[in-house]
């Protein structure tokens, strides 16, 4: 019988879990052609959508950290990743599992180079700095887009209710949800408190932008709308303002009108 091997598998984005090629269904079918060719028995697969390898605390990092106890605890003798660059890009965290994985005798099998990571220190290492500094040079990359579209108008985050997509990203007001958006200032300037308003959105059947799944307005929703710049053709980055390239739906002098009155109702 084989040795027992859990698959670990991990992408930056929910959207390379799908369509990329290093996505999580091609990591793990090249680690089970792997575990076949050694003669090992797959027991589990981690499978870390939308997460990134270079975060310092594992609290942020559950599933990966799941897969450490796991292993500390002996529930298998080898635990696979594609590549290195999949299970860690910063050195304290690959030094320190490393030295969990010796100590409970488990390997950390890498794939793509077909050697354990636990005691070949030289490779990881230098796998391990080369990794690190790509995320970091990366990270640098993509702050300086985001300061750029900032600049030229862009919005460099989600767009608010109220808005669709349309060309190049550009924000276009979506009738229906923005008349609702002019209705929450102006209600809101007349004395309706937070509540009521969102209660009027939900009894419109209308529902919130949330990324964390809120099906439904909330006092919170509707404090988003009124404390966002974004409505009036502002855009903001890290604190920075600039004119937007899409079209306001409230007037400043409207979300001025309302801003005075912010906090004061609950």
């Amino acid at each position: 019988m084989g040795e027992r091997v859990a698959l670990l598998t991990r992408v930056s984005t929910e959207a390379q879990a799908e369509v990329q090629r290093h996505s999580l269904d091609y990591q793990r079918e090249h680690m089970e052609e792997a575990a076949e060719k050694y003669g090992w028995n797959v027991v589990r697969v981690y499978e870390i959508p939308g997460e990134s390898a270079f975060k310092w605390n594992l609290s942020e990092r559950p599933q990966f950290r799941a897969a450490i106890e796991d292993a500390a605890r002996r529930e298998f003798e080898i635990l696979m990743v594609y590549d290195l660059s999949r299970f860690a890009r910063n050195q304290a965290v690959l030094h320190s599992v490393r030295k969990t994985l010796m100590d409970a005798g488990v390997q950390l099998w890498v794939a793509t180079g077909g050697y354990d990571a636990v005691q070949d220190s030289l490779r990881s290492g230098l796998e391990g700095i080369v990794a690190e500094q790509s995320s970091k040079d990366h990270s640098r990359r993509l702050k300086a887009a985001y300061a750029q579209r900032h600049a030229k108008g862009y919005h460099t985050g989600d767009l608010p209710f109220g808005y669709g997509r349309g060309a190049n990203g550009v924000g276009v007001p979506i009738p229906v949800e923005a008349e609702a958006v002019r209705w929450v200032f102006r209600a809101f300037s007349r004395g309706v408190d937070y509540e009521r308003l969102a209660r009027y959105l939900n009894e419109k059947g209308l529902r919130p932008r949330s990324r964390v799944g809120h099906a439904v307005f909330s006092i919170t929703g509707v404090q988003s709308i009124l404390e966002n710049r974004y409505y009036t053709g502002v855009v903001v980055h890290l604190g920075h303002e600039a004119r937007g390239l899409h079209a306001p739906i409230v007037s400043e002098e409207e979300w001025l009108a309302s801003t005075n009155l912010k906090g004061c109702k609950q």
